[in-house]
């Protein structure tokens, strides 16, 4: 598989995507193309992240996280962006 734009229209929900390995797992989904979503009750460092990624190019875009939810709902997501590809959890 050649390097570069390998996740070019698909959607990633990455929760826990505001510090540490999440962090980095959405900076890698994006770099490959996908739009990422990420997840994290931290949201200043989630838009942060999310903010980095746009001003690079990529797509991107933060959903605050409530301490009660288990995870995210894919269908939150499906609503804005479509079929959710590439579901990842680093918390």
């Amino acid at each position: 598989m050649q390097p570069g734009k390998r996740l070019l229209d698909k959607v990633a929900s990455v929760t826990g995507g505001a510090s540490g390995i999440g962090a980095e797992t959405a900076r890698g989904f994006a770099m490959h193309g996908a739009t990422v979503v990420l997840c994290d009750v931290q949201d200043e460092m989630g838009r942060a992240v999310a903010q980095e990624i746009t001003d690079a190019g990529g797509a991107a875009e933060e959903r605050s996280l409530q301490a009660h939810e288990p995870r995210p709902t894919v269908e939150r997501h499906r609503s804005s962006h479509g079929i959710v590809g590439i579901v990842a959890e680093a918390f």
